[in-house]
């Protein structure tokens, strides 16, 4: 049975966690891949970089922590600016004055869980499990929408949101997650591209696109340690 209040130094510890979670999600979300593009003639030029494949979902979530870290910097009574990200506002927080005060709250144990979710929230995304693949993002609040790794999953019409409890119709999530992948800019290597959109629910296999690719049915836009990288939306609409 939960006490009335959570025991002292809870929220600070639990804080404390999410931030140093947080400092490893930024970290993905501002992940980049170095490419040695082909010119005319597969002439190498210059090479650049470009957006990696995790940035999507991990941005995605950076907002979402930022959001909560807004709403328990308003309880807490910490200054916030518009500038402050994510990262600003868990380390404002991750101090014994403001802990304190968010555990003297009469909402303190929903402080915990919604806490406890973000965390849970980073921890799938840095540590993702081989048996969930993510669909999307909930419409209502932006949270990821992780079902089993399943074909019957990918048959589903409905599903009930874990973070804010709604029931959210799967084909405009499957249907805005696949336009946000398709102007997303992300290239990958064929095997990276077929691991990740089987995460995301698509059928895809590396033998597969590079078959494309010989065929003449899809182009590379150079190389990362001698191996073709393509672009996701490329990739995604010779599948659908």
């Amino acid at each position: 049975m939960a006490t009335s209040t959570p025991d002292k130094g809870r929220i600070k510890n639990d804080i404390h966690h999410l931030r140093q979670q947080t400092v490893e999600l930024a970290a993905l979300a501002d992940r980049r891949i170095r490419i040695t593009p082909e010119g005319a003639g597969g002439a190498h030029v210059q090479a650049t970089s470009a957006p990696a494949l995790i940035n999507l979902p991990a941005t995605d979530l950076m907002r979402q922590v930022r959001v909560l870290g807004m709403v328990l910097a308003q309880a807490a009574g910490l200054h916030t600016a518009p500038s402050m990200t994510a990262l600003d506002l868990l380390a404002g927080l991750d101090r014994d004055e403001y802990a304190a005060r968010l555990e003297a709250r009469e909402d303190a144990w929903q402080i915990v869980r919604l806490i406890a979710e973000a965390s849970e929230s980073c921890e799938r995304l840095l540590d993702p499990s081989p048996a969930l693949m993510l669909v999307g993002s909930c419409p209502w609040c932006a949270a990821g929408i992780w079902l089993p790794d399943k074909p019957e999953s990918r048959q589903l019409a409905w599903h009930r949101c874990a973070s804010c409890g709604r029931s959210v119709d799967l084909s405009v999530v499957r249907q805005a997650q696949r336009m946000r992948l398709l102007a997303s800019g992300y290239v990958g290597t064929a095997s990276k591209l077929a691991a990740t959109l089987c995460k995301c629910g698509y059928s895809a296999k590396r033998k597969t696109i590079g078959e494309w690719r010989r065929r003449g049915k899809l182009k590379s836009v150079g190389q990362t340690n001698g191996q073709p990288v393509y672009r996701l939306g490329d990739v995604l609409r010779l599948l659908t």
